[in-house]
C-alpha cells in the first residue's frame, strides 16, 4: 500500500488500479470477516469494480475482488455478482470464497486487450474462476502469475511434460532469436517481461502471423475466398517457451481472427508440465493449412491453432506420435 494513502478512506482513494492489502484497514469492509493472516500470506490483492470514480458512493462496495496467495494456495473472494464458480456462498450483500490448491493448478491465463484485463486460473478438476481488472495495474498481475507459476514447482514433469521438456532446446535463447516478425514484437516484449522474473525461462519455438485460405470446391467454396479476400483469416503469432517446470506460451487473445485491423491483445498461458496429460491434434475442418492441438490437464483443456509450417507444430507431433 502506497504510504500517500495512510489516513485516507476507501471511498477518496477508489481508482482503476489493484492495489496490495498489507493490514486489516486495506482490506475492503466487504471482506473484513475473511480469515486470512496478512502476515503470512506472500501476497493480497484487491481489484476494484469497472465503475468511474464519479459514479462511486461512500456506501458501496467498491471491489469485485481480493486475491489471497498463500504457501499451499491461493484463494479468490469474489462479490456476489454471478461470476464466482464452484464457491462457498455467504450473505446475500456479501462475497464467494474459492480456494484453489497450487498442487490442483492446471492453467493461469492472463489475456490483455487495450484496458481490459482478464485472469483466469483453472485447476484440473474441472473449476475455474476468472477474474476482470483494468490493465493499468497488469504489472501487480504479473507479479501474481510468477508467484503462482514458483508456486506450482512442487510435482515432477507428467509423462506428456517430460516428453516436452526433452524436446526443449538447450540454449538460453535471445529476443533476436525468436524471429517472428515485426507485427509480434509485443510477445516478444512479454516473453522478455517474464524472463526478467524468471531467468531460467527459454524459447522453445516460435512463428509470427500467417494468412490463411479456406479449403473447399464449388461456389461456396468461391464465396468464401471472396469474403477471405475482403476480410482475411490470420493464425497469429506465439512464443513457447519454458524453466524445466512449466510450459509458458505468449500470444493473442485468439488465435484465429478474421480482418485486417490491428490485434492489440496479448496472452500468457502458464501450465506446470506436472498438469499436462495427453496433447491431441487434428486438422481444421476449414483451413488446409491449420491444426488445432489441444493440451489437456484433467477436466482442463485448451486449444491452440497452428501453421503447418511452425517449429511448435512440429515438436507437438513429435509428442504426438511417440506416445
Amino acid at each position: 500500500m502506497n504510504k500517500a494513502w495512510v489516513g485516507v478512506s476507501e471511498y477518496d482513494r477508489f481508482g482503476p488500479w489493484i492495489d496490495e492489502v498489507e493490514t486489516l484497514d486495506d482490506m475492503p469492509p466487504l471482506y473484513r470477516d475473511y480469515p486470512v493472516d496478512l502476515e503470512a500470506a506472500q501476497l493480497v490483492l484487491k481489484v476494484p469494480r469497472n465503475i468511474a470514480r464519479r459514479d462511486a458512493t461512500p456506501d458501496m462496495d467498491l471491489y469485485n475482488h481480493v486475491l489471497i496467495l498463500e504457501k499451499a494456495s491461493v484463494t479468490v473472494l469474489s462479490r456476489h455478482t454471478g461470476e464466482a464458480q464452484g464457491s462457498t456462498p455467504r450473505s446475500e450483500r456479501g462475497y464467494d470464497a474459492l480456494v484453489l490448491a497450487h498442487d490442483e493448478i492446471a492453467a493461469i491465463r492472463d489475456v490483455a486487450t487495450l484496458l481490459d484485463g482478464r485472469l483466469t486460473i483453472a485447476t484440473s478438476k474441472g473449476v475455474s474462476i476468472t477474474v476482470r481488472y483494468n490493465t493499468a495495474s497488469r504489472a501487480m498481475i504479473s507479479s501474481l502469475v510468477d508467484q503462482l507459476q514458483a508456486a506450482t514447482k512442487t510435482q515432477a514433469p507428467s509423462t506428456l511434460g517430460e516428453a516436452l521438456l526433452s524436446r526443449a532446446p538447450k540454449q538460453a535463447g535471445s529476443a533476436e532469436s525468436l524471429g517472428i516478425g515485426r507485427g509480434e514484437k509485443l510477445l516478444v516484449s512479454e516473453f522478455m517481461d517474464a524472463r526478467r522474473s524468471n531467468s531460467r525461462l527459454r524459447p522453445w519455438a516460435s512463428h509470427g502471423r500467417k494468412r490463411v485460405r479456406p479449403r473447399g470446391e464449388g461456389l461456396k467454396a468461391t464465396l468464401l475466398r471472396v469474403t477471405h479476400a475482403l476480410s482475411p483469416m490470420t493464425v497469429h503469432g506465439a512464443v513457447f517457451s519454458t524453466d524445466g517446470s512449466a510450459l509458458e506460451i505468449f500470444s493473442r487473445k485468439a488465435w484465429l481472427v478474421r480482418g485486417s485491423s490491428a490485434d492489440h491483445s496479448a496472452a500468457r498461458l502458464v501450465m506446470p508440465l506436472s498438469a499436462i496429460d495427453s496433447v491431441e491434434m487434428r486438422p481444421h475442418e476449414l483451413y488446409p493449412e491449420v491444426t488445432i492441438t489441444t493440451l489437456h490437464a484433467g477436466e482442463w483443456s485448451t486449444d491452440m491453432a497452428l501453421p503447418h509450417d511452425c517449429e511448435a507444430h512440429r515438436l507437438f507431433g513429435a509428442v504426438v506420435e511417440s506416445h
